[in-house]
Parts: structure tokens; C-alpha cells; sequence
């Protein structure tokens, strides 16, 4: 039943990876995808928001959040990135692994590592 607390994280991980395993051909015809490294500003954005659903799931499930379980969820989401990347590289044709996307994405995590007391403080945390 632990699970259904965590679904938010879960789903948005499944969003990065449809997203990560999708032909980059489809991804190309957006048309803000255009503007040089926006691929990047994605991969942070998007491991960012998903560093803080799962802070915030961890954070429901037991208020008193220490810091070794976030510095294993933590490592956790930079092995998903790391996973994915790697997929990218052996199960798509038209997809490559990049290190500047893992770097991309272990920033955004980071960064929601950090933020996410500042984000409990605003007190939005019961929408995320």
C-alpha cells in the first residue's frame, strides 16, 4: 500500500521514460525544441520536478525526512537518469547517450535536493 503514496513519482518517471525512448524525429517537430541546447533546460527541469514528487511522497509517508534517505533517493534518481541515458544508447536507433544530459539531470536533482525545504516552507508541497 506504500506504493500508492508514491504514485505521483512513479508516473512522472514513466513520463521521462516514454519521453527518453521516444524517436528523436517525433520530439523534433515541437517546435521550441529548436532553440540550441533546450534538450538540456528539459533534462534538469524534468529531474528536478521528479527529485521533488518523490521528496514530497517520501515526506508524506514520514514527516521527518533525514537526510540519509534523501541522499539514497537521491542517488536513486541519478541512477534512473544514468539507466536511461544508457538505454537511449542500446535500445533506440535514432538516440544517443550523452554525458551533458546525465550532468543535466544530476544538476536538476540537486538543485531539488536543496530546494525542497524552501519548497515545504511555501507550503505548496500538498499540491505536488
Amino acid at each position: 500500500m506504500i506504493l500508492l503514496k508514491f504514485w505521483k513519482p512513479i508516473i512522472f518517471a514513466l513520463i521521462i521514460f516514454i519521453g527518453s525512448i521516444s524517436s528523436s524525429s517525433e520530439l523534433n517537430k515541437i517546435p521550441f525544441l529548436s532553440i540550441p541546447n533546450i534538450d538540456k533546460i528539459i533534462h534538469f527541469m524534468l529531474y528536478f520536478i521528479l527529485t521533488v514528487l518523490l521528496f514530497s511522497s517520501m515526506y508524506k509517508t514520514n514527516s521527518t525526512l533525514v537526510s540519509s534517505k534523501k541522499i539514497i533517493a537521491l542517488i536513486c534518481v541519478f541512477g534512473y537518469g544514468l539507466f536511461l541515458e544508457l538505454m537511449q544508447f542500446v535500445v533506440t536507433l535514432d538516440r544517443s547517450a550523452e554525458y551533458l544530459d546525465f550532468i543535466s539531470n544530476c544538476l536538476g536533482a540537486i538543485c531539488g535536493f536543496f530546494l525542497f525545504p524552501f519548497i515545504l516552507k511555501l507550503k505548496i508541497s500538498k499540491w505536488l
